[in-house]
């Protein structure tokens, strides 16, 4: 049976693993630049994206890039543009705490279709497509069927200068939740919703190459995904709220109250 969308979850997966082993490479070597506050990359993440971008560029020519560092119009007028990040969680990866990874996606007018999260250290390779389903490493895998938030595990990413909002919200939905964990890798969390290891991932003010993989990869593996205020997710807006499903309107509601 033909999976559409197949060809190119292959293509971001390869990518994905060849970019972390060029994150591997780099680990002992790079150094560290600031490009603004609470803002940093090294080496590595810029030979990650030129490994994907080539590969990316080989198989589909015409394709828009737009990765973290530094972006490449193709001929498509956008209808087609994969969205790359090539090192997320570079300040964990700088500081030798193993949560990091490669995240890779593709967006054809606006909706998410193909992606890939490689987690190097690991060697976990989780990815979707449009209607075929999540895996890793090519098992299958679907959200976790807890349906109480106080049982939950959440996870939540903070925007860089913007902690008031972030953190009345971590305040509540810990207070509300099993605990809440702050990873430092917003793909890598959003993964783990999907591979049923914690239940829920949100985000104020985030990059669509933090979390567009990441975000397919949870709705195909049976979660739901959406902006805080429970509106259909895009790329554009810069806010997830990524969850089992089960526990969505729970978690939505606590956040809602620390707004």
């Amino acid at each position: 049976m033909v999976v559409r969308w197949q060809t190119e979850r292959d293509a971001a997966a390869q990518a994905a693993r060849q970019a972390g082993r060029v994150l591997l490479e780099w680990s002992d070597k790079f150094t560290i630049q600031r490009k603004g506050v609470g803002d940093f990359v090294t080496e590595a993440d810029h030979a990650a994206q030129e490994s994907i971008r080539k590969r990316i560029a080989r198989q589909f020519p015409d394709d828009d890039f737009v990765g973290e560092e530094g972006s490449a119009p193709g001929k498509n007028g956008a209808a087609r543009r994969w969205i790359v990040d090539p090192l997320d969680g570079t300040f964990n990866y700088t500081h030798g705490f193993s949560f990091y990874c490669v995240s890779i996606a593709l967006e054809v007018e606006g909706v998410l279709v193909a992606g890939a999260i490689y987690d190097p250290v690991r060697q976990e390779c989780f990815s979707a497509g449009a209607g075929g389903g999540a895996d890793c490493n090519g098992a299958p895998i679907h959200v976790s069927s807890i349906d109480v938030m106080e049982d939950a595990l959440l996870c939540a990413g903070f925007p860089i200068n913007e902690y008031a909002p972030a953190t009345r919200a971590f305040i509540e939905s810990t207070r509300r939740s099993w605990s809440v964990r702050r990873l430092g890798s917003a793909a890598l969390a959003l993964a783990y919703v999907a591979a049923g290891r914690a239940e829920c991932f949100w985000a104020h003010k985030i990059q669509a190459w933090d979390v567009a993989a990441g975000a397919l990869l949870v709705a195909e593996a049976g979660g739901v995904v959406t902006h805080l205020d429970g509106a259909r997710y895009g790329t554009a807006k810069g806010e997830i709220l990524g969850t089992n499903g089960l526990v969505h309107q729970q978690v939505q509601a606590a956040l809602a109250e620390t707004m």
